[in-house]
């Protein structure tokens, strides 16, 4: 039996603008979100991890010390090159509230950062029809497993780096705005990113200088007016970690530089393969040098300056931790800026290729299968890695409470007695 095909009449594409369409891609976008956050649930528990034992004893510190005076020299103290006044407030804050510090709900505030990446990633993808299953790749990307698993289980660091990066996209998407309202949310953003890790600098740099560019002369000079004291209480007392190479006295102390920065913007690539971060760093590094020439930051000005920043950010990270450990390239806590970096490559892929295209949902489908893939290999490694962890800490802090030891590796007896100190105290 011969049926005829359908008519140009009688077919009727799809309504790209109907609510059943629109509520099917916030399902698959949220998928992978509510996936992260249910493996939050099982793993995490309510035990201090690495770093948070420093941060522990900082903030029992503060909230013990008799004079305001003393409060405020005590949360304002840097610890290597970061002041981390956010996450100790954010510490306290818990206390107050919940008459604990509770890490898994530090971790769990934490971890919404990462929705403002996701947020950052809506407002700066095109204005099309399709925008929220533009958004999937991004979903996928950002809440892969494996990558973020650390986060998941150290408070200190994730609520640090993860609201740095959520703070630098803020500031730059309303920056990107071209308005006197939105400016003075960049420059808030801008500055309390500071306060939070010390990456939040390149956002006053590079925030200033696209002011610049854009010859928005006014307001550089009330960014530069505003960020003078911020800086100033960031560099007063700084201090780097020890033996942090800040010097380059070779051609080797070079290579070794460039090659961590540009391992370091493809950190997410692998664990143990330093060529394949090499390479898609090398890579991204080759796009960005498109982008420039391509004028993309008239295009995109938000999505360029954060890839401005980032690349800055690679920069200080291998100026200051290249010559401290040959495969500190590797670390868990670097993998996010990679992560966040392709977002940004993704966005302006979309930017510049997306509306062009004749198969738009072949691209659009072919990035979703891609992410996808990456997704689902990134879950499976993440999850044997958190059951690890959580086993880890749980038989620590057993054996600590039964027998007083094996609490944590790196300065036994320094963490036994901060915890010690902090169940005496009703902390």
């Amino acid at each position: 039996m011969i049926t005829k095909p359908l008519s140009k009449a009688s077919y009727r594409k799809p309504d790209l603008t109907s609510r059943w369409f629109f509520f099917l891609g916030t399902v698959l976008v949220f998928f992978p979100v509510l996936l992260y956050f249910y493996s939050f649930s099982i793993y995490t528990t309510n035990v201090p991890f690495s770093d948070d034992f420093s941060t522990l004893n900082e903030v029992m510190q503060i909230l013990q010390s008799g004079t305001l005076r003393g409060k405020f020299a005590l949360l304002f103290t840097h610890q290597n090159e970061h002041l981390h006044v956010l996450t100790r407030s954010v510490f306290m804050l818990v206390y107050f509230v919940f008459g604990s510090i509770d890490f898994k709900i530090l971790i769990l505030v934490s971890n919404v950062a990462l929705l403002g990446l996701l947020f950052f990633a809506y407002k700066t993808l095109p204005e099309k029809q399709e925008k929220i299953f533009l958004l999937i790749p991004v979903a996928l990307l950002l809440f892969q497993l494996k990558q973020n698993w650390v986060f998941l289980i150290w408070a200190m660091e994730a609520l640090a780096a993860l609201y740095a990066l959520c703070f630098a996209g803020l500031s730059f998407y309303f920056l990107g705005k071209n308005s006197t309202k939105y400016f003075w949310w960049a420059l808030f953003f801008a500055l309390i990113s500071v306060l939070t890790h010390g990456s939040g600098v390149a956002i006053l740099v590079v925030g200033g200088s696209l002011l610049l560019i854009q010859k928005r002369f006014g307001m550089a000079s009330i960014w530069i007016i505003g960020a003078v004291p911020v800086l100033v209480v960031y560099f007063n007392k700084l201090h780097f970690v020890a033996d942090s190479p800040m010097t380059i006295l070779s051609l080797n102390d070079l290579a070794r530089i460039g090659k961590f920065f540009i391992s370091f913007i493809g950190a997410m690539a692998s664990y143990d393969n330093q060529t394949s971060l090499f390479t898609l760093g090398a890579f991204i590094i080759c796009y960005f040098i498109f982008l420039v020439f391509k004028k993309y930051y008239k295009t995109n000005i938000a999505v360029f300056g954060f890839m401005v920043y980032l690349i800055f950010v690679a920069a200080m990270v291998a100026l200051s931790r290249s010559g401290v450990e040959e495969n500190l390239v590797f670390s868990n806590r670097y993998k996010i800026f990679s992560l966040t970096m392709v977002m940004l490559v993704y966005i302006s892929a979309v930017d510049l290729f997306y509306p062009s295209t004749n198969q738009r949902w072949v691209f659009l489908a072919g990035m979703i299968l891609v992410m996808g893939f990456m997704f689902l290999v990134s879950y499976e490694g993440g999850r044997e890695k958190l059951e690890f962890a959580r086993h880890s800490q749980l038989y620590r802090i057993n054996q600590w409470l039964d027998k007083n030891y094996s609490l944590y590796d790196k300065g036994e007896s320094r963490t036994n007695l901060v915890m010690t100190k902090a169940l005496i105290g009703g902390f």
